[in-house]
């Protein structure tokens, strides 16, 4: 076996346990988790005793919802590509590889990432399910855009105090929003297009008509910077705001139907995985009037229940 592929024993638990089981204990029998990377953060898996409720599961709301089994195929694909990177890349490549068909505790896991999608979801449906005016709303930032490289540079602590600001001055304070900060590759220009999904609530189309006018108009070349849509399927639309994956997609097209995106190339998936394995999943939400109650239940603020413009 190769030496980069060698694990010592007690490095690994003996089996594989789901962590929204409310028995799971992450290590058992003796063993020890694989020692990560210094620059990698571990995600302490705080949904594990979220209690569920099956309305709001997400696997069962949508019937192709990524299976654990998938997760972990797809991990399988982003070590076979982080091997063929550089030392960071083949380090974290092989941290991942230690956990063999078990959960990996980083972002960049798909199966952690789905443990997560399933909490997200369950919890944003259930606060958005009373309102009927839910939008979901993306909005691109031109001016944050970074070069292919330069991906942990971006400034998503300054983005989303802008935001804030913006919600509060031209939108509505009595708004509930709840998103995702993302990042597409655009291999014409070669930059990472910094974006964000969010789910909109308690507002109307004059004041997101507002917020357009003051903030979105076109610029470097660009409109379009405020997308707004119809809510169709709130489950599957907010999976889809959590998805923690970055594509490559052609940005310039013509017609109705935008094109699914693409598996980035080796260099910038690399630049992408490893940007996942240095944050939380939970740095990638955006809530806005919201609070989360002992880490895991969303409560909607009082300055909204108090200024409703739809009955819940």
């Amino acid at each position: 076996m190769a030496q980069g592929h060698q694990h010592e024993r007690g490095q690994r638990r003996a089996r594989w346990q789901d962590p929204l089981d409310p028995h799971y204990q992450p290590y058992v029998d003796g063993y020890g988790p694989p020692v990560p990377p210094a620059w990698v953060k571990l995600v302490k898996p705080f949904w594990q005793d979220y209690a569920l409720q099956p309305e709001y599961d997400v696997r069962r709301l949508q019937a192709d919802f990524e299976t654990h089994a998938a997760a972990i195929a797809e991990r399988q694909k982003r070590i076979n590509l982080l091997r063929k990177g550089g030392p960071r890349s083949q380090e974290l490549g092989e941290y991942l590889a230690a956990f063999n068909g078990e959960i990996a505790p980083v972002t960049c896991c798909p199966a952690t990432v789905r443990q997560f999608r399933i909490w997200a979801v369950s919890e944003v449906l259930r606060i958005f399910s009373g309102f009927d005016d839910v939008r979901l709303l993306t909005l691109f930032f031109p001016e944050e855009d970074v070069p292919f490289g330069s991906l942990h540079t971006v400034d998503w602590a300054r983005i989303d105090m802008r935001v804030r600001r913006q919600i509060e001055r031209a939108l509505s304070p009595y708004t509930l929003v709840v998103g995702s900060k993302e990042v597409d590759a655009d291999y014409q220009s070669r930059t990472w297009r910094v974006h964000m999904h969010l789910l909109a609530a308690n507002c109307s189309e004059a004041e997101r008509a507002n917020w357009r006018r003051r903030h979105f108009r076109p610029r470097s070349g660009r409109d379009g910077l405020m997308q707004v849509d119809a809510v169709q399927d709130l489950a599957r639309q907010i999976a889809y705001a959590f998805k923690l994956i970055a594509f490559r997609r052609p940005f310039k097209q013509v017609g109705p139907s935008r094109s699914k995106g693409k598996r980035l190339r080796t260099e910038e998936h690399n630049e992408f995985v490893e940007y996942l394995a240095s944050h939380k999943p939970t740095e990638f939400m955006f809530v806005f009037n919201a609070d989360r109650r002992n880490g895991k239940y969303f409560k909607i603020s009082r300055r909204v229940l108090d200024n409703l413009i739809v009955a819940l």
